[in-house]
């Protein structure tokens, strides 16, 4: 099997897209009936109330730029918060009321900051919901790009010292390497240290870079197991649910490879183009994908999940594929596969454009523990606010407080959220929401899960080498699917990572 090598550095950060943002941006196409819990987690484009058709390969990428600019005050009394979806049972402590009073604070003068993002019509639907422009008296030049598009054009600006906007919107997994390129402000002047206990620690500590804080999150999304509970009944397989280690869910896998059902279906999916769930194993087993600037990819932890990986491989518990193709799609709808471990996120795929017909048939837990009582969980997806280094002290102090509100605030934070369906890192808000349930799951409290785990979730330390990991993980996955040898696969990705660090 061809070996795939790919150094990111300078203007090439990311030459090649991304498997899922792929998905992701074909999915900022597709139809939502409603925002609701938990749609996506880090990715763009993804509006209620719109109804568009999946298009069987993404769009091509183009880059637009709006303005969007407040021109009156008004008092605005808000709800906080209760989830957007109108199918979303709403608790007693949710439906707490919020009022506040915006005002234009005429001292301040106006200010046009410009700013960077994939989610364009979410951040005018926010800024809507919340009247944060009149607030903070600023108008927001955006320009609408792709994840990758983002990447390429930060790192030009970095290098060439210009041509930065003053704020953008970054993966967490992606701070740390431009903090280290010096074109990330550190939040750290503005006292942000006063509101990290709004997120879970593991969230900003791994967003990091060398003791600074340098991103405010905004939404996380905490991996997980969904499952077609119809066809476990069908099979008589125990359902999942938090708490269960890997071992009841190989025990479980087994059971099923026994039955009628093994002629028909998949037990589980797993990636060959997507780092997300190898990742989040490695996360929840408190493993390492670099030390310092060391890659430790085949050793420890990390080395014993690549291990796991392949003995569901062998055993037929889990099958190998591609995923974000048509065919993929169509297996998940026709109910292929009885489990697939993803992001939160996955959640609003399924209901609004991939099996949208699969009403009350699937459940969502969180990620299986390693030991018995000992909880665990790891991350797939997640972004942050991020001030560059390139705009004036004027605008960012502005934008700080444009960000803090969009973050800490609750209005703020549901605003968002109601315009996004995006997980909130936001800890006290998601105490808020996540009693609430869904038909498509058939009414769970299926968010519930995904808040806890959060709870014991070790770090990640992404690294400003990440991009390194990036290019050559899916390589690894595919050699996995062909039936390699776990050890000595990872040892020779590893050292192609060694030697891109040099």
């Amino acid at each position: 099997m061809e070996r795939r090598s790919k150094i990111y550095n300078g203007s090439s950060l990311l030459k090649t897209k991304l498997s899922r943002r792929k998905a992701l941006s074909t999915a900022g196409k597709i139809a939502i009936t409603a925002v609701v819990a938990g749609a996506i987690a880090g990715v763009g484009g993804y509006l209620a109330g719109s109804t568009r058709v999946a298009p069987a390969t993404p769009a091509p990428e183009k880059t637009v730029t709006k303005t969007v600019t407040a021109t009156k005050t008004v008092t605005v009394a808000g709800t906080a918060p209760p989830p957007a979806a109108t199918t979303t049972t709403v608790t007693e402590t949710m439906a707490k009321t919020v009022t506040e009073t915006v005002t234009m604070t005429s001292a301040l003068p106006k200010l046009e900051i410009s700013h960077w993002t994939w989610v364009t019509k979410v951040m005018e639907k926010a800024f809507e919901l919340s009247n944060a422009l009149a607030k903070f008296n600023v108008e927001v030049s955006m320009e609408s790009l792709t994840t990758s598009q983002v990447y390429d054009k930060l790192t030009v600006a970095a290098t060439a010292g210009t041509g930065a906007p003053d704020w953008v919107i970054l993966e967490n997994e992606f701070t740390p390497r431009f903090a280290s390129m010096g074109i990330l402000r550190s939040l750290d002047e503005f006292g942000v240290e006063k509101y990290l206990d709004k997120f879970p620690k593991f969230w900003v500590d791994s967003g990091s870079y060398e003791g600074k804080v340098y991103g405010m999150p905004w939404d996380i999304g905490p991996c997980g197991i969904f499952y077609r509970i119809d066809l476990f009944e069908k099979y008589g397989l125990e359902p999942l649910k938090p708490g269960m280690t890997w071992d009841d869910v190989v025990e479980i896998g087994m059971q099923f490879l026994g039955t009628e059902g093994a002629k028909d279906h998949v037990f589980m999916s797993f990636p060959t183009n997507d780092r997300g769930p190898l990742t989040a194993l490695i996360q929840s087993k408190g493993g390492k994908i670099f030390e310092g600037n060391k890659c430790v990819l085949d050793s420890g932890e990390a080395l014993e999940v690549i291990k796991f990986v392949a003995d569901l491989r062998d055993k037929k518990i889990i099958s190998m594929e591609p995923w974000w193709t048509d065919e993929w799609y169509a297996k998940v709808a026709d109910g292929y596969f009885l489990c697939i471990p993803a992001g939160q996120w996955l959640g609003g795929f399924l209901r609004d454009w991939m099996a949208p017909d699969s009403v009350g048939l699937w459940r969502a837990t969180s990620l299986p523990y390693w030991e018995k009582n000992k909880p665990t969980g790891g991350i797939y997806g997640g972004s942050n606010f991020c001030i560059t280094t390139q705009t004036t002290d004027e605008k960012a102090e502005r934008i700080w407080e444009l960000i803090k509100f969009l973050t800490t605030d609750l209005d703020g934070v549901n605003a968002l959220y109601k315009a996004s369906g995006f997980f909130p890192a936001n800890m006290e808000y998601l105490e808020l929401i996540k009693g609430s349930t869904e038909p498509y799951f058939g009414d769970q409290r299926w968010l519930e899960p995904f808040v806890e785990e959060l709870k014991h979730t070790p770090v990640m330390e992404y690294s400003h080498l990440w991009t390194h990991y990036i290019g050559n993980v899916n390589a690894l996955l595919e050699r996995l699917a062909a039936g390699e040898d776990p050890v000595a696969v990872a040892k020779e990705i590893a050292d192609i990572i060694r030697s891109e660090i040099g």
